[in-house]
Parts: C-alpha cells; structure tokens; sequence
C-alpha cells in the first residue's frame, strides 16, 4: 500500500506526516494530541516542569490513556467470553428440556392409546421411545 502524506498542526506546528490511513485520521490524531497537550498545560505545575520533565508527561499520558484503553479492551473481551460461554449452556440446557418434553409427549402418546401401565409390553414400548428420543437428541444436540 503506497504511503500517504498529509499536513497536520500539533502544538501550532505544521508537520507533513506519513503512512497508509488516510487524511482525516492522521487530522484526528492530531486532533487527540493537542486536545492532551492542552490539558496538561491547564494545571500550572505541568507549566513550571522543565523541558524534559514536560515531555515525559506528555508520554506518560499518553501511555496511560493507551493502557487504559487496552484493559478495558481486555475487559469488554473477557465479558463477551463469559457470555457466549453463558449463552451456549442455555442453548444445551434448553436442547436436553425439548428433549424430555419430546419423551414425555411420546409416552403421554403411548398411555392414551391404552397400553396398561403395568404390562412388560409397556415397559418395552416405554424404553424404546426413551432410546428412540436419546437417539435423536444426540444427533440434534450435535448440530447445536
């Protein structure tokens, strides 16, 4: 990608500077750099520093902001993380209870169609649909 130069005032200097993104936000870095300069030059002890000792406020603010920014870049991460995490243990609680409901309407299905609850026949029938409900949850669990 070719550099792009651009003039941009810091501390009412023009400097020409150079690099990939365009205009407008070498302009807003610019920007950012003498709305800080302006606000240590607010407290009148940044004034009295000397030279040196102002230009490492300067970069010390500025590390500042960036590692603040960069925590709470850590921090924003970490809750999307927790839940997603949330997110995709409500999604296999709610596939096990559709499930147990899907099992329990087969075997509402299999009582009313009048097979005696006590027969070996029922209790065969009643497992079957179980195996048959276990089975397709896991494949539709899978797919989840």
């Amino acid at each position: 990608m070719d550099k792009k130069y651009t003039d941009v005032v810091i501390d009412d200097k023009v400097y020409t500077v150079g690099g990939e993104d365009d205009s407008a936000y070498m302009q807003e870095l610019a920007e950012y750099i003498n709305q800080k300069l302006g606000e240590l030059r607010a407290d009148s002890g940044f004034n009295k520093q000397p030279y040196g000792s102002r230009q490492a406020m300067i970069l010390i603010n500025f590390a500042d902001d960036y590692c603040r920014m960069k925590r709470k870049e850590q921090e924003l991460e970490d809750k999307y993380a927790a839940q997603e995490k949330d997110y995709y243990q409500l999604k296999r609680e709610m596939v096990n209870l559709q499930l147990r409901m899907e099992q329990i309407q087969l075997q509402n299905q299999v009582l009313s169609a009048g097979v005696s609850g006590n027969s070996e026949d029922t209790k065969k029938l009643m497992s079957s649909v179980a195996d048959s409900v276990r089975k397709n949850g896991s494949d539709r669990h899978g797919k989840a």
